[in-house]
């Protein structure tokens, strides 16, 4: 079966795309971090290294995010107008049946109305 995708909701692919990138900054923070302290920066102490820690493990988690969620949006926008312009993306389905699924919890997408 196709199916015709001819819009894309913005909100909801912008809070995705910000919930990967937030991810992402986890994983760069945890880097910078590590990288700070075999630099020796952190080895010190004192409350420089507390702000370092905060900065790294909070601070570019939420930029990412706010990075992801405003790339998602604006990426998503022009996914809408190209594909009004190109006159949609055509996907191909497989219908989903339930009673028919061998695998308890299998992998098939499920279309929702």
């Amino acid at each position: 079966m196709k199916l015709l995708v001819q819009k894309m909701d913005i909100l909801t692919l912008a809070k995705i795309s910000a919930l990967f990138y937030a991810c992402l900054g986890v994983l760069a923070g945890v880097i910078f971090l590590i990288m700070s302290f075999f630099d020796g920066q952190l080895m010190e102490g004192g409350s420089g290294s507390a702000v370092a820690i905060i900065g790294f493990l909070i601070f570019f988690p939420i930029l990412y995010a706010i990075i992801g969620f405003i790339t998602g949006a604006a990426l998503t926008h022009l996914f809408n107008k190209a594909v009004k312009i190109l006159g949609g993306l055509a996907i191909e389905v497989d219908p989903y049946d339930e009673k028919k699924d061998t695998k308890k919890g299998g992998t098939h997408a499920r279309i929702m109305a």
